[in-house]
């Protein structure tokens, strides 16, 4: 739900470009990226013969996404489901569709159903952690290591997993989170550490349990 509210505001943006000029301009104007946008190009193509999209009408971002959930032509071929077992994957049009499509991308990227996403730290902890901000996108750091440095964690699900400890700007100054694996699988959609920290904060507004 959240990703949906971040990526569209609920279906009511989906964008007013053209989607199949936007990947012809893309893929033909922009040589730093033109092999990836060329790529979606074919899959909209493709798209378009099955009869799933009009290439004449439907319009997206200004990169190509498409529908509620904003997927890419490659990510709709690979992700998009029937949720509503209508007879095909509707994602300019079903919200049902949409919300079955994200689920199942999350799904396919290793989401874990009711693990945590993210910790919040008191301000003695975020010192113990700030030498451990991981530097990619994903869970780096044991979480023994964190136990024997005096983080407690509520769960013992991690015992033999990794985490990630990001950290984030507020109001000018560095804040520090323990990051999940859940959390790593929110960058997939967009890869960025503030997007997903976005969702997260979104989604506890959304259901705050």
């Amino acid at each position: 739900a959240a990703i949906i509210g971040v990526e569209t505001r609920y279906g009511v943006v989906t964008g007013r470009r053209r989607v199949l000029d936007s990947l012809m301009t893309l893929s033909l104007e922009y040589p730093r990226r033109s092999k990836f946008f060329s790529s979606q190009l074919k899959e909209f193509l493709i798209l378009s013969s099955m009869g799933i999209v009009d290439p004449l009408e439907i319009k997206g971002s200004y990169a190509g996404a498409i529908g509620i959930p904003q997927f890419m032509p490659t990510s709709y071929q690979a992700y998009a489901i029937d949720f509503d077992q209508d007879g095909y994957s509707d994602l300019v049009d079903s919200s049902v569709d949409a919300i079955g499509s994200v689920a199942n991308y999350l799904k396919m990227h290793g989401w874990r159903a009711g693990e945590p996403i993210v910790k919040r730290l008191s301000p003695s902890e975020e010192e113990i952690v700030k030498d451990y901000v991981t530097k990619s996108l994903t869970a780096d750091v044991p979480l023994t290591v964190l136990v024997a440095d005096g983080i407690e964690f509520s769960t013992h699900q991690f015992e033999n997993e990794k985490v990630g400890v990001i950290r984030l700007e507020y109001d000018g100054r560095h804040k520090y989170r323990i990051a999940y694996p859940n959390f790593f699988v929110l960058t997939r959609y967009n890869r960025s550490q503030n997007y997903a920290m976005t969702v997260f904060e979104l989604a506890e507004k959304i259901d705050p349990r």
